[in-house]
């Protein structure tokens, strides 16, 4: 089995927490890239992220799009806890898409929290009035639609491939 090798951006609390973590469980940190040597994420390169495998970003909002972007074109699956720039997230997404990166974007890590994003977004995506788990979807209270069932279990299928947010599962 191959380890794991990472590169963290963002040396903040969580940056550090996250290269703590990664080294006690035996994954690789293959550098810790700061806010003082990554002005506009021009420290984002193959020569300074190295064999990475993949890009934990952790940052503050002004500075993840461009973090996020730099490490995708450089050729990096990034993943991003970094909260706050959700405005720029169609920006983000076209231009990881344009590099045929991958995304990861979860401000709030939480499992179960996310599980019921995706399921509330895809319930108002069709329509549904209610969702009942047991028994289906409601059109009206208490009128089941078939047809609405598979729209949802449909709106809530990933895309193909390209970026995926959670919100849009």
């Amino acid at each position: 089995m191959t380890t794991l090798r990472l590169a963290i951006v963002g040396d903040g609390k969580m940056g550090r927490a996250i290269a703590d973590l990664s080294r006690e469980r035996s994954f690789v940190v293959t550098t810790v890239v700061g806010a003082d040597d990554n002005a506009g994420a021009r420290a984002l390169t193959r020569d300074r992220l190295g064999d990475a495998e993949v890009v934990v970003e952790f940052t503050e909002p002004e500075a993840a799009p461009a973090n996020i972007i730099a490490a995708a074109r450089a050729g990096y699956p990034v993943v991003t806890g970094t909260t706050g720039w959700a405005t720029r997230l169609d920006e983000v997404t076209r231009a990881v898409t344009t590099a045929n990166g991958a995304l990861v974007h979860a401000p709030n890590f939480s499992i179960g929290v996310n599980l019921f994003l995706a399921i509330a977004a895809a319930a108002g995506r069709v329509g549904a009035f209610a969702l009942d788990v047991g028994s289906g979807v409601e059109r009206a209270p208490g009128q089941k639609d078939h047809k609405l069932l598979a729209a949802f279990f449909e709106a809530l299928r990933p895309p193909a491939r390209g970026v995926r947010t959670l919100a849009s599962c």
